[in-house]
């Protein structure tokens, strides 16, 4: 059964994604904000998927807050990536500078105002990091960041 929901959602984030996505070419003109209310809307499209094909259940613990914040979560999956961009209002995440060479995703992330970092730059990326962030807070964004960097176990 589990494998038949998989491929379920599979089919339908897929669907999903090509559809939000050619609707997100209206939100080319409004810059950042078309872009994350775009992003929003396909987060919250994959969220409904994974309930309602999948069976998932989240309990956010706390409050994700409203105006500017930096908001650092366990990276455990994909699943939190997805759900900051659904339950943030106005997110801005950090991720790695690689990213930006996937077709689409990268484009995507740059009109979005994500922050990219060089994880190979040392004390520089740090300082640019800073200089982003500092920047997308003025904006009131929500600066989403894993602090290990990359997919770690609970503990």
């Amino acid at each position: 059964m589990s494998r038949i929901r998989t491929i379920l959602f599979g089919v339908y984030l897929t669907a999903a994604t090509l559809i939000v996505g050619g609707l997100g070419a209206l939100a080319l003109p409004f810059g950042a904000p078309g872009a994350r209310l775009v992003t929003r809307f396909w987060a919250q499209c994959a969220l409904f998927g994974l309930a309602a094909i999948c069976g998932l259940r989240y309990v956010v613990n706390g409050r994700v807050p409203d105006g500017p914040a930096v908001i650092a979560p366990n990276h455990q999956s994909m699943w939190e990536t997805i759900a900051f961009f659904a339950l943030a209002r106005k997110p801005a995440m950090v991720f790695k500078r690689e990213l930006l060479r996937i077709p689409v995703y990268g484009w995507w992330g740059r009109l979005a105002k994500s922050i990219p970092v060089d994880r190979e730059a040392g004390p520089r990326a740090i300082k640019e990091l800073t200089r982003a962030a500092t920047a997308r807070i003025a904006e009131g964004c929500q600066i989403i960041v894993f602090p290990e960097g990359t997919r770690a176990k609970v503990g």
